[in-house]
Order: structure tokens, then C-alpha cells, then sequence
């Protein structure tokens, strides 16, 4: 495959368990004690698990057990931004991740994360607060939160097929043979975005938002499978297509 067609791939992970605070638990005393040995205010840090577990368990929020993971969405942009198909692959990627509170984040494939977990969610605070991370020193955006709908941004892309991930799909046998004959039928029309929409929480199955932007509904697996190694299979079988491995 030469690098001169125009055929983009593009990853969003859905209902992605990564939001500053709700309403509903920023006066939570558990939330407020966090947010003070962070010095900052409650509704400026990330809602964890690991430190809200309780301030979540005893609120009326919706989705509770979507909640509170930003560690899923951590290992998963590290290991796409890790690949081979994004830093090698003849085509254009593009990551978003879409939030339980319907935020849409772009992010470039040139950035580069912190790995400590503790600095990356530095980092998705000052996202959150600030609507953009750009390179240190330059005005070249790594990161930005877009003034766009999930149906917004689905119709920039005009996409040949929007596949979601899910054990609820209907079950493939082969997923590169799959996508080889949906990558050719994709390059012979004018429609050459595939997105792939990747569950980006604990459990659970898609929100009624993401399911109707969805046209294909695939398993891979019979039995649950993490985010990050669904991924795995996904970027393999394209890597084994669209690189000369």
C-alpha cells in the first residue's frame, strides 16, 4: 500500500470513565479532603476510583459502575500511541476519546504521555481546565478538548464504516480478514475513514448515544475482554494489513 491514497483510521474510545468531578460529588467530604492535599479545587481534579470509591458509591450519579477508571484510558493511549500503526503505518490516525459526559479530546499522534500514572492525570486536569496542551515552548497542540458532538464529529469524517467492539457483537472468526476486505472496499469508494468505537470503561455495554453512531456491532471474543487488549487485536490486524511487517 503506497502512502499516496487517502484512507484514515480512527479510534474513539467511547464512554470513556475520565471526567473532572460531577456536580453531585464536588461537596462530597471525601472529594473535598482529596482536593485539598492536591491544592486544588474539588471540581479541578479527575474523579479516581481509587480515592472516590465511597463518595461514589453512596451518590445518585448515573453510570456508577462507569465511573472513576481514568487508568483504563491511560494504558489505552499509551499503548496505540506506542504502535507501529501510529508511528509507521502508510495511512492517517487519528485518537479521540469520547467521555461519559460527552467531551470529545483529540490526540495527536505525536504526543508523548507521561507514564507515571500520577503525572498523567496532572496532565488531564490541566486538559480539563484549560481546553488545550501544546508542546513546551511551542504552539503545536498535543492535546485538545473540541467544541464538537459525537455526531459531530462522526459526520467530519463521512466514514465508509463505524464498527464498534463489544462480546455482544456478532462473533468473527478471522478479525484481519475482516478488515482487509472492509479496507477494500473502503479505498474503492469516496467514504475512507473507518472508526472504530472502543469501550472505554470498567463494565457495562455502550451508552444509547454511542450505540446509535455504531453500524456494525463485532466481537472478537466470546468472553470479556480489557480495553487495552482489545486494542491489541485491533491495531495488530491492522499493523499485519497495512505494514510490511
Amino acid at each position: 500500500m503506497t502512502k499516496n491514497h487517502s484512507l484514515s483510521i480512527v479510534f474513539i474510545i467511547a464512554d470513556a470513565s475520565i471526567e473532572t468531578i460531577p456536580d453531585a460529588l464536588i461537596n462530597d467530604p471525601t472529594i473535598k479532603k482529596h482536593a485539598y492535599k492536591k491544592g486544588k479545587k474539588p471540581g479541578r481534579i479527575i474523579l479516581d476510583s481509587t480515592y472516590h470509591y465511597r463518595a461514589i458509591q453512596r451518590s445518585n450519579i448515573s453510570m456508577k459502575e462507569k465511573r472513576g477508571r481514568p487508568d483504563i484510558v491511560h494504558r489505552a493511549l499509551l499503548l496505540m500511541l506506542d504502535s507501529l500503526l501510529i508511528q509507521t503505518a502508510p495511512i492517517t490516525v487519528s485518537i479521540y476519546i469520547h467521555t461519559l459526559s460527552n467531551k470529545i479530546i483529540w490526540i495527536s499522534p505525536k504526543t508523548r504521555l507521561p507514564r507515571h500514572y500520577d503525572r498523567f492525570i496532572g496532565l488531564m486536569e490541566n486538559l480539563f481546565a484549560e481546553k488545550f496542551i501544546s508542546e513546551p515552548h511551542r504552539n503545536i497542540p498535543l492535546l485538545k478538548i473540541l467544541p464538537l458532538s459525537l455526531r459531530d464529529l462522526i459526520s467530519k469524517y463521512d466514514p465508509c464504516l463505524r464498527i464498534g467492539f463489544s462480546r455482544r457483537g456478532k462473533l468473527l472468526e478471522n478479525l484481519e480478514k475482516y478488515l482487509r476486505k472492509l479496507i477494500s472496499k473502503c479505498l474503492k469508494t469516496r467514504k475512507k475513514a473507518i472508526l472504530n468505537f472502543i469501550g472505554g470503561f470498567p463494565s457495562g455495554f455502550f451508552s444509547k448515544l454511542v450505540q446509535e453512531q455504531i453500524d456494525e456491532l463485532i466481537a472478537i471474543s466470546k468472553i470479556p475482554l480489557s480495553t487495552s487488549y482489545t486494542l491489541c487485536k485491533i491495531i495488530n490486524a491492522y499493523e499485519k494489513i497495512l505494514i510490511n511487517l
